[in-house]
């Protein structure tokens, strides 16, 4: 992998997101303001930005959903008026049928293809507190931020 990705699984208030560089993977889950701070100081030079895209697929949405859409532009204007580069939109059924080969896949298989990505088993890939693995402390959306930097880094999202 020659650039970083920051990848980020927007949310109403608060978002998950994931950094990969040829060194390490970093994680978290923070409030939006924060993530769009992150996103005004990356270096653009060498780094992709990702971005689970909303989808309803022909559902009925409400405000909280709107609210992240809206997330989601800004995230998109920060990146573009300050890069002068566009983010790159991936849709969640990409990251499901890349990582999973289907996209009825659910959240539990692709954190299962991610375990056993990055070591076979959750006691290699996750570890514990005194041996911690290279998923250490991944939770809740940051989970979906490291399967859309995943996808990318690969190529899986056309």
């Amino acid at each position: 992998m020659t650039r970083s990705i920051l990848a980020i699984d927007p949310g109403t208030s608060r978002s998950g997101w994931c950094y990969m560089d040829a060194d390490k993977i970093t994680f978290a889950v923070d409030d939006n303001d924060l993530v769009l701070t992150r996103v005004g100081f990356t270096d653009p030079d060498d780094c992709d930005l990702v971005i689970e895209e909303f989808a309803s697929y022909g559902m009925p949405i409400g405000k909280s959903c709107l609210d992240t859409v809206l997330y989601t532009g800004r995230l998109m204007d920060r990146w573009y008026c300050g890069h002068g580069r566009e983010a790159i939109l991936i849709p969640r059924r990409n990251v499901k049928l890349h990582l999973c080969g289907s996209v009825r896949a659910k959240d539990g298989n692709v954190r299962q293809a991610l375990i056993d990505r990055y070591g076979g088993s959750k006691a290699v890939a996750v570890g514990v507190k005194k041996a911690p693995g290279p998923l250490y402390g991944c939770k809740a959306d940051a989970w979906s931020a490291l399967a859309l930097a995943v996808t990318y880094m690969d190529g899986g999202f056309q």
